[in-house]
């Protein structure tokens, strides 16, 4: 009994190494099939940050500060959401929590590159991400906002438990219908988004 428990780990401990693609030398699959399991690096954390400050036409996105918009409005199809993601950057957060007011200018900068979600948002406080815009809301925000109309939020409160457990909440802003209709943006579903 004790030695098919034995076994049982080590298979496990096995497949769980193995799924993770930590292997780079080639592994032989029964029946003589030769594979070689490698997994192409991962791009680093701040990957969206620096390919927005690489291109100087999108570097407006990333900051708040628009000379554009006269005033700043709630996103018509949600209004307070929680930052999702911090736990993936929990001394971020963290920072973002004991430093920022109620309030406080918020940065949201579009990460279309992102492998995980093509329509994912990332939130930065001053220069430090501290996650995404939950995946739904990014999606909506997809098909009714326009692809170059700026994006900004409010950090409305947050909330850190005596056992470390994080939350942040913002409050998604666009610009008011005198700017969307001067600059051409859109805040109502797309044709191309359908």
């Amino acid at each position: 009994m004790e030695i098919l428990l034995a076994v049982a780990i080590v298979a496990v401990v096995f497949f769980v190494y193995r799924a993770r693609g930590k292997r780079t030398k080639s592994d032989e699959i029964p029946g003589g099939i030769e594979i070689s399991v490698q997994t192409p690096p991962r791009p680093s954390k701040n990957a969206a940050r620096q390919r927005y400050e690489q291109n100087p036409a999108l570097e407006k996105l990333v900051h708040p500060e628009d000379p554009r918009v006269e005033k700043w409005v709630g996103w018509n199809f949600c209004a307070r959401i929680q930052v999702a993601g911090i736990q993936f950057k929990k001394q971020n957060a963290l920072y973002a929590y004991k430093k920022y007011g109620v309030d406080s200018d918020v940065s949201l900068v579009r990460d279309p590159l992102n492998e995980y979600d093509k329509n994912a948002i990332e939130v930065l406080f001053g220069d430090k991400s501290v996650g995404f815009i939950d995946r739904e809301v990014a999606t909506m925000a997809a098909k009714y906002l326009s692809d170059d109309m700026p994006i900004r939020a409010k950090y409305k409160k947050g909330w850190l438990s005596k056992k470390g457990f994080l939350e942040l909440h913002i409050q998604p802003l666009m610009p008011d219908a005198t700017s969307r209709k001067t600059h051409g943006w859109t805040a109502t579903p797309r044709k191309d988004q359908n």
